[in-house]
C-alpha cells in the first residue's frame, strides 16, 4: 500500500472511532478489492481508497491531461530544453517560462519540438536584453506561454504554471464537482455489486484548492451516485470529510 492509502485508512479508524468511542474500530490491509477492511466491533466494511484527480483542455487540440501530467512532462521538456541550450551557450541568464495549460495531448512530441525551437529563438534574441525583458511563445497562432528574463546571470529555466482558477466561481466549483464524480466512479466501476452497498469509499483530496467547504457543496449534485456506497469520504489534510453514510452517526462533523 502507498503510504498516503495507509494515512487515509489510520484517519478513517480515528474518525468511526470519534463518531463510536464505546465502539471497537480498526483496519487491516485487504485483498485488492477491498483495499482495507474496517471493523467496527462485531461488523467488517470493506474499505477503498483513491484520489482526486485535476484534469485540463490542452491550447492546441482535442483531448485531455492530468494536471500532474502536465506539470511534469512540461518540467522535463525545460529541463532538456535548458540542457541543450547551456551546453551550446545558448542560454544566458535565468528565465522563467510559464504555461496556461498543456501544449498538446495527441501531439505532444511534434509539439514539444516545435516549442523548442520557438523557445530557442527567443533565448538567442534576448542574449543581450536585460532583467524584465518578455515575450510570447505562439504556436498555430495560438499562445502557449510566456517567457520572462529574471536575471543576465546564470543559466537556468524555471518553470511557472499559471492557476487562473477563482476559487468562489461556477466554474471551479463543477470542476472540484468533476474530480470527485471521476474517483467515485473508478472505484464504482472496480466493486462487485455485492459488495458495493457495505462499502466505504475514502477520497485523498490532492488538490490543494479544494478547501472543506469547497468539497461539500462540490459533493451535493453527487448525491444519487454517492448513494451507492455506504460511506463515502474525503482525506483532506490528515483527517476525514464526511460527505454521506447510512449510518447517521458517521455523519456529525469532521475530525
Amino acid at each position: 500500500m502507498r503510504p498516503e492509502e495507509t494515512a487515509a485508512a489510520d484517519a478513517t479508524v480515528r474518525y468511526v472511532k470519534s463518531r463510536l468511542p464505546d465502539s471497537v474500530v480498526s483496519s487491516r490491509p485487504g485483498e485488492d478489492p477491498p483495499d482495507f477492511l474496517l471493523s467496527v466491533d462485531n461488523a467488517t466494511f470493506p474499505l477503498e481508497v483513491t484520489s482526486t484527480e485535476a484534469w485540463q483542455q490542452p491550447t492546441l487540440g482535442a483531448g485531455q491531461v492530468r494536471e500532474r501530467t502536465f506539470h511534469s512532462s512540461h518540467r522535463r521538456l525545460l529541463r532538456d530544453i535548458q540542457d541543450r541550450a547551456a551546453k551550446s551557450q545558448r542560454l544566458q541568464g535565468k528565465y522563467a517560462v510559464s504555461f496556461s495549460a498543456p501544449l498538446s495531448v495527441e501531439n505532444f512530441r511534434a509539439t514539444k519540438s516545435a516549442f523548442a525551437e520557438a523557445l530557442a529563438s527567443i533565448l538567442d534574441a534576448s542574449k543581450d536584453e536585460p532583467m524584465g525583458f518578455d515575450q510570447e511563445i505562439l504556436l498555430a497562432d495560438q499562445s502557449v506561454a510566456w517567457v520572462f528574463k529574471l536575471s543576465t546571470d546564470g543559466e537556468r529555466l524555471y518553470e511557472a504554471f499559471e492557476d487562473g482558477a477563482w476559487t468562489e466561481s461556477p466554474e471551479f466549483l463543477a470542476l472540484v464537482s468533476s474530480m470527485l464524480s471521476r474517483a467515485i466512479e473508478r472505484k464504482r466501476m472496480k466493486l462487485s455489486p455485492s459488495t458495493l452497498r457495505d462499502s466505504i469509499l475514502v477520497i485523498y483530496n490532492t488538490y490543494g484548492l479544494a478547501d472543506r467547504q469547497t468539497l461539500r457543496d462540490a459533493s451535493k449534485p453527487l448525491a444519487s451516485i454517492m448513494a451507492a456506497f455506504h460511506s463515502v469520504f474525503v482525506f483532506d489534510n490528515g483527517s476525514i470529510l464526511p460527505l454521506h453514510s447510512l449510518n447517521p452517526d458517521w455523519l456529525l462533523g469532521d475530525a
